[in-house]
């Protein structure tokens, strides 16, 4: 069932996702910018640490070397559409309430933002809830380890998008 909500970005070669071009575009420069025939190094600048989108984009790009940066793209989507149902059930769980509850996000993942193609936001919020998650875990067992897994995936929450992010903080 989790798996079917990603079914969309694969039915076919059109998916009803408005910024998945650019997002493809982005990954295309990552990957390739060093290719001359591509002339990328004279129209754009790399600063990885210049902007909030630097994990979704590099692990697209990683993806891309593949697949493509159009089915990468397509991948980080459902990577996250699927995740959010774990991480909740994930904090349910921490939270001592019933992790099933976590299916209940699965008609939320086709969304405006999935509309529109915010790629960043929705994989950011798998990693708020997850976050969360390990925040109760951490407070309850104050244990080291969790503390520095909750750090460690509020940085990469950080630099997938801030709302996710200030959600997360």
């Amino acid at each position: 069932m989790v798996l079917a909500t990603a079914a969309p970005l694969f039915a076919g070669r059109d998916v009803p996702v408005q910024d998945l071009p650019q997002h493809a575009a982005a990954v295309r420069v990552l990957f390739d910018f060093a290719r001359p025939e591509l002339r990328f190094e004279e129209f754009f600048v790399r600063e990885p640490f210049d902007t909030q989108y630097l994990t979704v984009y590099l692990f697209a790009a990683v993806l891309s070397r593949g697949v493509g940066a159009v089915l990468a793209c397509k991948l980080v989507l459902a990577l996250s559409m699927i995740g959010l149902p774990y991480a909740l059930r994930a904090l349910l769980a921490s939270l001592d309430k019933p992790r099933s509850l976590g299916l209940l996000a699965l008609p939320l993942a086709h969304n405006v933002h999935f509309l529109l193609g915010f790629m960043n936001f929705l994989a950011g919020l798998p990693l708020c809830f997850a976050g969360l998650a390990l925040a109760v875990r951490a407070a309850r067992a104050s244990s080291r380890p969790a503390l520095l897994g909750l750090a460690a995936l509020a940085i990469v929450c950080f630099y997938t998008h801030v709302v996710p992010f200030a959600m997360l903080a």
